[in-house]
């Protein structure tokens, strides 16, 4: 293949990756607007029922289709033309059969896992959320299918199409029940049931651009496909993936089991421990993700600029600089969000929290796990970030190992912290700063192994985090000086703004924005 040719498929994957980018940061905000206002109805005891749902279905939709999707993808990529359309046709079979397995483990054993992990009320949610596994199963298919193209328009806009649908459909039906009079956990299963209507309309939304092609290609079924071949070559690629998601997916769930039974452990009632788990996880942790939206969009570019680089122990000289400078930048333009976000949680999480949610007793029993899970904003953003960077150097397996090590630690602290009736749900943020730092050390040491780089500590760590803190006492200055005036919400916003300005106006100053970012981002757009 000639440089052009290649050049042409790098920029097919650089520019799908900005678009799913752009769909991910879009989505996330979406998911963003829908807590909000759900929490703001069934409080924090029913956004614990919400999260523990997911808790569950994860581990069932992990275990049935989750490495089957990047196997699909590596397949057709590596498939010819003609090939394509068969090969998603034969593999969609297998999907279906996952899915559907997923679904009725849901359905038979909503009740019984509900009870163990002590929150029984989630069996509704759970329920309801039981066939969101076989969409997911058709969905990933296809969006494997597209994905193994480089077409990453269809799966961006099946996951709007998602967004849209669950935001819409979701906060409907819990503001009825929530009306009605119905309690928490139904309202929450109401919600849950807007997030399994939009599940299928993505399904549906990529079915459709896939019949799109089929008639484009003239209604030819091209050539006959095995579906033993498929299938054996599909489930020979996803099985590490599988157990690696897995295992961390299962690392997850019995933390969340242990949190709600050792809270239970310290005396407090069912109902009481649900809402404590829920302040945390559908409340401070809600929050506290909103960073990640931006930083993932600098993770799938990380991803092809330093793949193109191939083996760093063969690349020449100027190629091995240029991802250095790549990985740099990076590294510091997502710590000029992070560092920011962490300095506002934790100089006025109180604040913060009470712009968006109504109720003041889950604010105030958020507001202090959020201060808590301010260095985790950094930390998961790196380990995001060095991730992508290993996945890049193929090194596949790293990152789950990490992840798998700040899991157990996680687990273990929690354990031991959350037992003890004066520290309780606390434990839980401390928890996951430790599996963000265990990950993140371990990751960054396989990397300065294996290339030599190391993220510079003055313009990705010093620089931003004075210039954050700066701006975060500034803005907390602001907010007490004119909340009589204007009001909480008012003030607040007030001070966030002169927060962000004040901020920008330091990083480029002390230097850590550069006129060349502009340049790269626009390059890269």
């Amino acid at each position: 293949m000639g440089r052009k040719g290649r050049n042409r498929i790098r920029n097919s994957y650089v520019g799908g990756a900005l678009v799913l980018a752009v769909s991910n940061i879009l989505c996330r905000f979406l998911g963003f607007v829908f807590k909000v206002p759900l929490a703001n109805l069934i409080g924090a005891e029913g956004m614990g029922y919400y999260s523990f749902a997911f808790q569950i279905f994860n581990v069932v939709s992990t275990a049935a289709v989750s490495g089957l999707p990047v196997a699909l993808s590596r397949t057709v990529a590596a498939s010819p033309e003609n090939e394509r359309l068969p090969i998603l046709r034969s593999s969609l079979r297998l999907f279906c059969i996952a899915g559907g397995v997923g679904t009725a483990v849901l359905l038979l054993f909503a009740g019984g896992i509900s009870e163990l992990a002590g929150s029984a009320p989630s069996k509704l949610a759970v329920m309801a959320l039981a066939p969101t596994t076989l969409f997911v199963a058709v969905e990933s298919a296809y969006r494997g299918y597209f994905q193994g193209k480089a077409d990453m328009t269809p799966p961006a806009v099946s996951q709007a199409a998602d967004a849209v649908t669950k935001l819409v459909l979701g906060t409907a039906a819990a503001w009825y029940l929530y009306r009605a009079g119905y309690p928490a956990e139904v309202v929450a299963a109401g919600a849950i049931l807007g997030v399994t209507v939009g599940t299928l309309v993505s399904a549906a939304v990529l079915v459709v651009s896939a019949r799109g092609e089929y008639r484009r290609a003239g209604g030819k079924r091209g050539k006959p496909i095995r579906l033993h071949g498929i299938k054996r070559r599909l489930l020979r690629l996803a099985f590490p993936l599988t157990v690696g998601a897995l295992f961390l997916s299962m690392v997850n769930t019995v933390d969340a089991m242990v949190v709600m039974n050792r809270l239970q452990g310290t005396g407090l009632s069912q109902s009481e421990a649900t809402g404590a788990y829920g302040a945390y996880t559908g409340i401070a942790l809600t929050v506290y993700s909103l960073p990640s939206a931006i930083t993932s969009a600098i993770c799938a570019s990380v991803i092809p600029a330093v793949a193109s680089v191939g083996d760093f122990a063969t690349a020449d000289a100027k190629s091995r600089q240029r991802a250095y400078k790549y990985l740099k930048t990076s590294f510091r333009l997502a710590s000029v969000v992070v560092f920011l976000a962490a300095a506002l949680f934790a100089v006025m999480p109180r604040e913060l929290l009470s712009l968006l949610f109504s109720r003041s007793g889950d604010v105030a029993a958020a507001a202090p796990l959020l201060r808590i899970l301010a260095p985790a904003t950094v930390l998961s953003a790196f380990c995001s970030l060095s991730a992508a960077a290993l996945h890049a150097m193929g090194m596949m397996t790293v990152p789950v190992v990490a992840m798998a090590a700040g899991g157990f630690v996680k687990l273990a602290l929690n354990f031991w912290l959350i037992g003890n009736p004066e520290i309780r749900v606390m434990g839980a943020p401390v928890g996951t700063v430790a599996c963000f730092a265990v990950a993140a050390v371990i990751n960054f040491a396989y990397i300065a192994r294996r290339t030599g780089f190391l993220p510079p500590v003055w313009d990705c760590m010093v620089k931003p985090a004075a210039c954050a803190m700066l701006a975060a006492f500034t803005a907390l200055s602001l907010y007490n000086a004119f909340i009589v005036p204007l009001g909480a919400r008012l003030a607040g916003l007030l001070a966030l703004c002169a927060a962000a300005l004040l901020y920008f106006f330091l990083l480029v100053f002390t230097g850590v924005l550069k006129r060349e970012d502009g340049k790269m981002l626009s390059h890269t757009a």
